[in-house]
């Protein structure tokens, strides 16, 4: 069975965004985290936004909610990251700057693209996302720049079609990521509910994830991504409070991620 997989993070929360954009429609609106309230491109053609985020981010993958490139007929995506934000030498990771991926009919409203090499995280403080052949018409909702965290589900998939697994105390698959974090998921019965279910991991992990969720409390909209074993991709949030035990240096944190309608 295939891995499952958590986009956890956006690069673009804190970033600085350097676009050209519409009037009315602003760069900003490119992390504001509402898909609903897009930005445009000020004139015809290579229509660019670089990512400056202050520190090293891990990002995996990216994803753009609210987006109509297929309808506009762009030529395509090209990401990359650059060690010092001159883009001398970037580093391509979506397409090139001569070979764009072109959209399809499947990447509107949401454009997917995990990033190529045997190990889609990369780590860089400055990211490129160049739309080429774009309208100003191209609407662009949200872009998230994620880390990807594997999550392998171990059960039998003949017993849990549709990935709606039983509601079980046990977790229903574990594996080790790349950070050796240990994970297991389960979807509940009845509810669009999956449970993550951190074992034995640094509390710097376990902070980021409680300052989440606290930034939710007080009116941030912070959701997530999720892709189940059959490639689907679910837009997620949290469902209530992280559950957090101490186990010496080490911690276990389960927390619910329930989806979001579109």
């Amino acid at each position: 069975m295939a891995n499952t997989y958590l986009y956890f993070s956006n690069a673009l929360d804190a970033a600085t965004l350097t676009a050209t954009c519409a009037s009315g429609f602003p760069k900003e609106n490119l992390q504001d985290r509402d898909k609903k309230s897009p930005a445009m491109p000020a004139s015809a053609g290579t229509y660019i936004v670089d990512v400056d985020a202050g520190e090293n981010v891990i990002a995996g993958a990216i994803m753009i909610p609210g987006n109509n490139a297929y309808s506009q007929a762009i030529t395509g995506l090209n990401v990359q990251h650059d060690d010092n934000g001159g883009y001398t030498s970037p580093t391509d990771v979506v397409g090139s700057v001569g070979s764009p991926h072109a959209p399809t009919a499947n990447d509107e409203p949401t454009w997917f693209e995990l990033f190529s090499g045997v190990e889609p995280n990369k780590t860089d403080r400055y990211w490129r996302v160049r739309f080429a052949g774009a309208t100003t018409a191209l609407e662009i909702g949200d872009i998230y720049l994620a880390e990807r965290i594997t999550v392998r589900d171990l059960s039998d998939v003949a017993r849990h079609p549709g990935g709606a697994w039983s509601v079980s105390d046990e977790p229903q698959g574990q594996t080790t990521d790349e950070r050796g974090v240990i994970h297991a998921v389960s979807w509940g019965v009845g509810r669009d509910v999956i449970s993550v279910q951190f074992r034995a991991i640094p509390k710097a992990l376990v902070d980021e994830i409680m300052e989440a969720h606290k930034s939710i409390v007080r009116g941030s909209w912070l959701p997530w991504w999720y892709s189940n074993e059959y490639g689907v991709l679910k837009h997620v949030r949290f469902d209530g409070r992280p559950q957090a035990n101490h186990l010496g240096k080490l911690w276990d944190l389960t927390m619910q991620l329930k989806e979001e309608p579109a």
